[in-house]
């Protein structure tokens, strides 16, 4: 379309008095949503969500969410990894795993599991490892070591 006829388009399309057959009409101009499919969904009764990928290569799949059992490890897995491991490769793992759990419940669940594992570590006779944590987490999320 030539710049008019964008702008004849999306004239005609605030003219419209309901929202959704507005919606429906800017997919193809803005997401490049071909008109037939456009039409296709007009034909649904009720559509709450949408999602458009411009081609198969393009979708990224979300992370998959922690389950309680993962959860629950994190704090042994934690001990393992700076408790064991050269430093190099303790900080990835760890970074890692903290970045895993600022995605599923943010600081909050940062400082319980830093704080479990370093708990932890002082149970089984080992020295304490919350500084190496926090210094491992700094800068995931509102984390500041």
């Amino acid at each position: 379309m030539d710049n008019n006829a964008q702008i004849r388009w999306l004239r005609a399309i605030e003219d419209c008095p309901h929202a959704r057959d507005r919606a429906l009409a800017l997919l193809p101009f803005y997401a490049g949503l071909r008109i037939g499919d456009a039409a296709e969904l007009a034909g649904h009764a009720r559509l709450d969500t949408l999602r458009i990928y411009s081609h198969p290569t393009d979708y990224r799949p979300q992370p998959q969410k922690m389950s309680a059992a993962e959860l629950d490890l994190v704090a042994s897995q934690l001990l393992q990894i700076v408790g064991t491991l050269p430093w190099e490769e303790a900080e990835a793992r760890a970074r890692t795993i903290g970045e895993r759990l600022n995605r599923e419940g943010g600081f909050a669940l940062m400082v319980a599991k830093a704080e479990e594992a370093d708990a932890l570590s002082l149970s089984v006779g080992m020295s304490p490892i919350l500084r190496e944590i926090e210094m491992t987490w700094d800068g995931i999320g509102t984390w500041r070591g």
